[in-house]
């Protein structure tokens, strides 16, 4: 008969002598806990006790963190007597894990980091990752975590590509504060080609693909070079990274992967079979990376290995256009959205690249789809160029939105989503904010005392304290109040702005036709 605690009432116990350690250890002990080697079962003998000392509060009592066999004497062994394991040294790994994790990871640097959503190291101000899985803070060129080998996944500060993400949201988690600064422009003279892919943004650096046909990766602080690869032709496609990689496209149907760190060669994929060039901005994501051809052509490449997975022939395809800065896919729940110049919209399962549905515009016309859309929740948002505003189930395809929305003047931008609010912009020199759940038009400002054909191809850019960057042709860059559409700084380049800008650690990143990339920052920094 026992107790609660399973010592065995009367305080009779019991006990067997250890052949290793010369102790008596109960009978049960399947280890001897001052050697941790096994207890053979022919040594048991009986040996009555009436001194022993039970526990009778579980939560005082010492238990072994492998299989929680709790320590009734109220003292813990150098061995559980139950599984073998030896307990200080998982004590002392433990401790010592727990001071690594929260060091800085530079070989230079020892100073302790304390705060869960540090970037910077304090002491060295150089740039830290942190895992989610363990919390333990890794150099930032690292794919897995030095203490538990966990995957770290991509920085939420990372604008990895065409608005910034698979669901093609547009909007980031990074804060800017007005008015801002040039702080680097790159090159110092223009590439004397011109630009008309938009920055991204990845662990320090930031990307760009150009008509001089390379691909340029820059400092994110001090603007300078740190490698540049040749492509076979002009880059018009916004570049995506995925996993420490950069996939990049030109006009001669190619697709290129490199290493984001050194710019080192790892495949080349092309897209013979179709004879398209790429405009359309690349997407990447678990499922590979996905590209679509001016001819009609969509590719799924599996990201890794450079072998095509499957391709699903469409009805011509937005982004023919030799310049569009839109006509890309999204991505969400497995799925790909699309539209074509033929006014037709689709979804195509991304694992085996079959159309899941198809729908057309409402316009007798079928005015084309050269936007790249958004996703948020159940919802694909996309307009079509003659100013028809969209909200398609992702389930069916059907218009979520009770009546036709429409805006006045061409759309050759694409929409950005973030608080409630659509954003886009339009040749008829404004830009309009939706509500993201009716469609109803929330406001809508034109740029003042700026020349007439002062036209929005810019995709906006959404930060998290509520504020919109967008360009024009006029080569302003604009940033209004969310909220309102209220105007509360501007700044002159030499050139159009049709790019998406990007935003980090502080800094807004843009690129102008005219072969400049420009990083502003706050002016206090100055």
């Amino acid at each position: 008969m026992r107790d609660k605690v399973g010592n065995q009432k009367n305080n009779i116990i019991n006990y067997i002598t250890c052949p290793y350690c010369g102790k008596e250890h109960r009978a049960q002990a399947r280890f001897c806990p001052a050697t941790g080697k096994k207890l053979s079962p022919a040594l048991k003998k009986n040996t009555p006790q009436s001194d022993f000392k039970t526990v009778t509060d579980l939560s005082k009592a010492p238990a072994c963190p492998y299989c929680g066999h709790v320590f009734f004497a109220g003292r813990k062994p150098l061995f559980c007597n139950r599984c073998g394991n030896r307990l200080k040294l998982v004590e002392k790994e433990n401790k010592k894990n727990e001071q690594l994790k929260n060091r800085c990871p530079y070989p230079d640097c020892k100073s302790v980091l304390v705060k869960a959503a540090v970037r910077y190291c304090p002491e060295c101000n150089r740039k830290v990752r942190r895992c989610l899985a363990c919390g333990s803070f890794n150099l930032p060129d690292s794919s897995d975590c030095f203490l538990c080998n966990a995957y770290l996944g991509e920085d939420p500060g990372d604008w990895l590509m065409f608005k910034g993400n698979p669901a093609r949201t547009g909007n980031t988690p990074e804060k800017l504060r007005t008015p801002l600064k040039i702080k680097w422009t790159y090159p110092e003279k223009s590439l004397k080609e011109r630009i008309f892919t938009s920055p991204i943004v990845y662990q320090g650096m930031v990307f760009f693909g150009s008509c001089d046909r390379h691909l340029h990766a820059v400092d994110q602080f001090n603007g300078k070079s740190i490698w540049k690869r040749p492509t076979g032709d002009k880059i018009i496609s916004t570049p995506a990274i995925y996993r420490g990689v950069i996939f990049v496209a030109s006009l001669d149907g190619n697709i290129y992967a490199q290493l984001t760190k050194n710019g080192k060669p790892l495949w080349v994929f092309s897209t013979e079979e179709s004879s398209g060039k790429i405009t359309a901005p690349l997407l990447a994501c678990a499922q590979g990376v996905i590209a679509v051809t001016a001819d009609g052509a969509l590719y799924c490449i599996d990201s890794e290995t450079g072998k095509k997975k499957w391709v699903t022939v469409l009805e011509t395809t937005a982004g023919e256009a030799e310049y569009s800065s839109g006509g890309g896919a999204a991505f969400q729940q497995g799925m790909i959205f699309i539209g074509t110049n033929r006014g037709i919209f689709y979804a195509i399962e991304a694992s085996s690249g079959k159309i899941s549905w198809r729908v057309t515009g409402k316009k007798e016309d079928n005015p084309p789809f050269i936007a790249t859309p958004a996703v948020v929740a159940k919802t694909c948002y996309t307009p079509d160029r003659s100013g028809n505003f969209y909200a398609f189930s992702l389930e069916n395809g059907k218009d979520t939105w009770s009546h036709t929305v429409s805006l006045d003047g061409v759309v050759e931008g694409s929409p950005s989503v973030g608080f409630g609010k659509i954003l886009v912009g339009t040749q008829s020199q404004y830009i309009a904010a939706l509500n993201l759940h009716t469609g109803g038009e929330i406001w809508r400002k034109k740029n003042e005392r700026i020349r007439l054909m002062d036209a929005v191809l810019s995709t906006p850019l959404i930060t998290s304290d509520g504020l919109v960057f967008y360009g024009s042709n006029s080569g302003y860059i604009y940033c209004r109040l969310l909220e309102s559409g209220e105007e509360v700084w501007k700044h002159k380049l030499d050139s159009p702005v049709t790019c998406c800008p990007a935003a980090s650690c502080g800094f807004l990143y843009v690129t102008s036709t005219a072969g400049f990339l420009y990083a502003f920052i706050q002016e206090e920094y100055f």
